[in-house]
């Protein structure tokens, strides 16, 4: 547009000048070879534009003529170059679709016509790939390491051959080489950030899966500085390798495990692996309330189970009431949050008070989670023993909503770790409920169900063992009364004793038994007296009825009441030094004591 502007201009200005020369006509004279030459100054303009114009001309074809080689040389170059471009991009579309023939066909034009321009060797390279030819690609991608222009195209492709092979070293060490090339390209000297955006994430990837923890602070450094990812980006990353190197210098270096935890507890403070592992440290070195503080600042911005069981434990060797009292306060700060209920419920269930840990989850059982559900099963079992309520809120687990859970590219773990096990990414974990969950159906659990009502059990009915009746007890022998001794008979006087008697008892054991009996009373009783003793010597038969009392024959013809088979504690001699029935322990646990 401007220089048709410029044309118009021009041809005004030709106009603008012939007609002012008509308005002021003069002559011109000169003399030229002995001539004498006179015209008027309208002529002489216009012979002076034509002459112009016929210079300008022959010095045009004068100018075409000397410079006709080149000029056919450059028309046959344009004419292969836009061969070779037409082939380039057959070839990149071939390659797009997945033609592998004729992909080739057309790199070998490429080549051929644009005389191993990079795009070719591309081109080529991609087309080997595509055809399973990998040693020509590599062929390929080495050849473009020698120009640099192409060294950096060269170090991608051979390391993406790296990669396909899963050669973790050598895929490190050219992209290390390409950080290195990045900054002195030819062709974006000031631009390195953009050339090598893949060398430094993939050289950071590597150095976290092989757990160099200080060659990945270096990257990451090196990335900030090349204007690859931003600030916030810059300290989450590092945060995250302190706490993976903290990890690693746990238990050898405490002291180097302790700078690192609270250097990423800092740079990040919601993150809960800092948190955690700054509060073990702490706790070991002994620094208690350093540790106390730590966890509850990441507490207030992101709860989480790993912080309220390293918050309980923080003090090693306290006593389970002792924890409950340390989580009643970390719960303060954030009262009606879910983490705070289980978090205080796990404590209570451990020092076995019951309410408490039942009081906790009440507010958040209307719609309880897996785990409110299983602590729940867990407080019926450890206070009541009640199997059927245990088994309901394990059913009601199954289809309650699902907590959240470490995950990283679909896996699920049971604890943090700085890269993912899939991909090798830094970061990758999150606290999340995995997507297979969200789709369950919810429970619902209302205010009069009965799961939320507390068990009542009664005390079991004391059993009373029956005592026999005075007509059912065993007839003791009567006390043998002590025959006096009289004088003794002539032998041929005496009457022989009965074979159910027994001999008269000697005269020492009568003496002590009891008065002595004269006369002819005690002649008529002592044959009966020596009856009843031979009687109560001998074992009475005994018959066994169906619940395992004795019943005495002679009763049988009486009033067939059986006799039990225990015999009274008051007629039994004791044992010596026995220490009797031991007394019952007020403080013993109630819950055996159930039946």
């Amino acid at each position: 547009m401007i220089r048709v502007f410029s044309i118009v201009a021009v041809f005004l200005a030709f106009a603008a000048g012939f007609a002012w020369l008509a308005d002021n006509p003069g002559n011109v004279q000169f003399t030229w070879a002995g001539r004498e030459i006179e015209t008027s100054l309208m002529v002489f303009a216009i012979a002076l534009v034509v002459l112009m114009i016929v210079i300008a001309i022959i010095w045009g074809l004068l100018r075409a003529i000397w410079r006709s080689p080149h000029m056919l040389k450059g028309y046959f170059s344009a004419r292969r170059r836009d061969k070779g471009y037409n082939a380039l991009s057959s070839g990149l579309i071939a390659v797009g679709e997945g033609d592998a023939k004729r992909a080739l066909k057309a790199a070998n034009s490429a080549n051929k016509y644009l005389n191993d321009a990079p795009l070719a060797l591309l081109l080529k390279a991609q087309s080997a790939q595509l055809a399973g030819e990998y040693e020509t690609a590599r062929k390929t991608f080495h050849s473009m390491m020698d120009e640099p222009e192409t060294k950096l195209l060269g170090l991608r492709g051979l390391f993406m051959e790296a990669e396909r092979t899963n050669d973790p070293a050598a895929a490190l060490q050219l992209a290390l080489s390409a950080m290195e090339t990045a900054a002195k390209h030819p062709a974006r000297p000031n631009d390195g950030a953009t050339v090598a955006s893949w060398a430094g994430p993939a050289v950071l990837r590597y150095q976290s899966a092989a757990e160099d923890w200080d060659g990945a602070l270096k990257t990451i450094s090196a990335n900030n500085a090349a204007g690859l990812i931003d600030r916030a980006e810059v300290k989450r990353r590092r945060a995250i390798v302190l706490v993976a190197k903290a990890l690693s210098h746990e238990d050898r270096e405490p002291q180097e495990a302790k700078l690192a935890a609270l250097e990423a507890h800092k740079l990040a403070p919601d993150l809960v692996p800092a948190a955690v592992v700054a509060g073990r440290v702490l706790s070991r070195l002994g620094e208690l309330r350093r540790a106390v503080k730590t966890l509850e600042s990441t507490w207030k911005l992101n709860p989480h189970p790993d912080l309220a069981e390293t918050y309980a434990h923080v003090r090693p060797g306290d006593s389970p009431r002792d924890r409950v009292k340390r989580i009643r306060t970390l719960t303060r700060l954030l009262p009606d949050h879910l983490e705070s209920a289980i978090a205080l419920a796990k404590a209570a269930i451990e020092a076995q008070d019951w309410d408490g840990a039942r009081a906790a989850l009440l507010p958040h059982l209307s719609i309880p989670t897996q785990r409110a559900c299983l602590l729940m099963a867990d407080i019926e079992e450890g206070e009541h023993g009640d199997k059927g309520r245990v088994r309901e809120w394990l059913s009601k687990a199954v289809h309650a909503a699902a907590d959240p859970v470490w995950i990283a590219d679909g896996v699920v773990s049971d604890h943090w770790a700085p890269v993912s096990p899939v991909t090798g990414l830094l970061d990758a974990y999150e606290w999340k409920v995995p997507q297979s969950a969200l789709a369950k159906p919810t429970v619902i659990i209302s205010e009069d169900d009965v799961l939320l009502a507390p068990l009542e059990i009664e005390p079991p009915m004391p059993v009373e063992i029956p005592k026999p009746e005075p007509e059912q007890q065993a007839e003791k022998p009567a006390p043998v009364a002590a025959p006096e001794i009289v004088e003794a008979t002539p032998p041929q006087e005496a009457e022989k004793p009965d074979s159910t008697t027994i001999p008269v008892i000697e005269a020492e054991a009568v003496a002590k038994t009891g008065p002595k009996v004269e006369g002819e009373a005690a002649q008529e009783a002592e044959p009966v007296v020596a009856e009843k003793v031979a009687d109560s010597s001998k074992p009475e038969p005994e018959t066994t009825t169906g619940n395992g009392a004795t019943q005495d024959p002679d009763q049988d013809g009486k009033d067939g009441i059986s006799e039990p088979s225990f015999v009274s504690p008051d007629s039994m001699s004791p044992i010596p030094d026995d220490p009797g029935t031991a007394k019952e322990d007020p403080d013993a646990d109630k819950r055996f004591k159930l039946f």
